[in-house]
């Protein structure tokens, strides 16, 4: 058995919010769904603010500008100086890595990897003086595709708050085949504006979830104030307690 963080740390999620779940699954909900939010430009920048930075080999898909005219595709991450802008901190750049294949079918490397000398003739190597800017294509997170992974934080959250053996009812079978992507007819879902009565404040996540009728489960997720996602489960059949998990996310570094 292994920890399942139930909001993944690399967007804030706290290290202490987990379940026990088998080595398997863990692996599995980690490729599968948990990195359609790790992996959200927009959630990974309001982490990064946070002290949450990503690691090279966190691969956020982005692009750099060339000074000749040219773009490359690669992936940014956060690549911390040597030398400290202020005495006593952590300072921190972003860094790029171009992928080896670009779409025009030219092949590059970073200067970091290989040498001008050391590469073959047919390799272009990267250099940071080339560079004129570096970009990140944002998703608002208004689509469909990390649905799952939401309703996956909701389904955990339920698992900390109430145990398996609640989360193991039938009821929640339509909740467990829509983290899979086969979404339920019993599952309404929409994204909320992050406005009273439901609290989150800046910088905090919020999961919540009720069943006050005994038939109709309310239940959603909000990150860092923002990204929400709500969902209604009808015919669920089973009364739950009402609860609302705020959870704050620690900051790691001290950044400049």
């Amino acid at each position: 058995m292994t920890d399942e963080h139930i909001i993944p740390e690399e967007i804030g999620g706290r290290p202490d919010f987990t379940i026990r779940v088998c080595r398997a699954c863990n692996n599995d909900l980690g490729s599968r769904v948990d990195s359609k939010l790790t992996r959200h430009v927009g959630l990974r920048f309001m982490a990064m603010s946070a002290g949450c930075f990503a690691k090279r080999n966190d691969r956020l898909e982005g692009f750099v500008n060339l000074k000749d005219g040219r773009q490359l595709a690669g992936h940014c991450y956060w690549e911390e100086l040597q030398t400290s802008i202020k005495p006593g901190t952590r300072s921190f750049r972003v860094a790029f890595d171009p992928k080896r294949v670009q779409p025009d079918g030219s092949r590059w490397v970073s200067e970091k990897n290989h040498s001008a000398n050391s590469a073959p003739p047919c390799i272009n190597v990267l250099r940071d003086e080339m560079i004129a800017g570096t970009g990140l294509p944002f998703d608002s997170g208004a689509g469909e595709p990390i649905q799952p992974a939401m309703l996956k934080i909701v389904l955990g959250a339920i698992h900390y708050a109430l145990g398996s053996g609640v989360t193991s009812l039938a009821g929640f079978d339509s909740i467990r085949h829509s983290i899979a992507s086969e979404w339920d007819s019993k599952i309404s879902k929409s994204w909320v504006d992050v406005q009273p009565p439901i609290p989150c404040d800046q910088g905090k996540h919020l999961v919540w979830f009720g069943c006050e009728d005994g038939k109709i489960l309310d239940a959603g997720a909000i990150l860092w104030g923002k990204v929400a996602s709500r969902f209604s489960i009808s015919d669920f059949g089973r009364r739950i307690a009402s609860h609302a998990i705020e959870i704050v996310a620690p900051r790691r570094w001290n950044s400049v």
